[in-house]
């Protein structure tokens, strides 16, 4: 009768997250680790069109309106919102003035926001967070202060799953 012997693999029994595995050249279970949590980067403009000065607007994924509701992102999957980032394309808002950038979701106000003033060109929130449901209407709220400079703006964040 001929003897089989099991060669021991340097993995540890269990269950592993978005997995990393490595075979080797015999078709064996060489390492196993858990992988890196995919996430979303969700991008938001004013697009081609200058926002005027002195306004609220609401940006979605390709343009802006000044309606709450008229553009929005729906969020792909339910998860944790971080990592705002915000640019006013090629013009700061000059002076005392600013530009604030809030994430909303439908028509509450999230956590992250961020503004920058005088010649900054642009500004984040690394450290705030906010929950949503998969669906959720996801938009920016962008007010610009009486003086500042009419401009383009382009916004992005992480959106990484529950």
């Amino acid at each position: 009768n001929p003897v089989v012997a099991v060669v021991s693999a340097a993995v540890s029994a269990g269950s592993y997250t978005n997995s990393t595995i490595t075979v080797d050249n015999t078709g064996r279970l060489s390492s196993a680790a858990n992988g890196v949590t995919p996430r979303a980067v969700l991008m938001f403009t004013t697009g081609d069109a200058p926002v005027a000065v002195g306004t609220t607007t609401y940006l979605g994924p390709g343009a802006a309106n000044t309606t709450l509701g008229n553009q929005y992102w729906p969020a792909p999957f339910a998860g944790t919102l971080r990592n705002l980032r915000a640019g006013s394309a090629a013009s700061a808002p000059i002076g005392a003035e600013t530009f604030t950038y809030t994430v909303m979701n439908a028509s509450t106000a999230t956590a992250l926001t961020c503004s920058h003033t005088g010649s900054a060109t642009s500004s984040q929130d690394t450290s705030n967070t906010g929950a949503v449901a998969a669906g959720d209407c996801l938009h920016i709220r962008l007010v610009t202060s009486a003086g500042a400079t009419v401009t383009r703006h382009h916004i992005g964040l992480e959106l990484t799953p529950s």
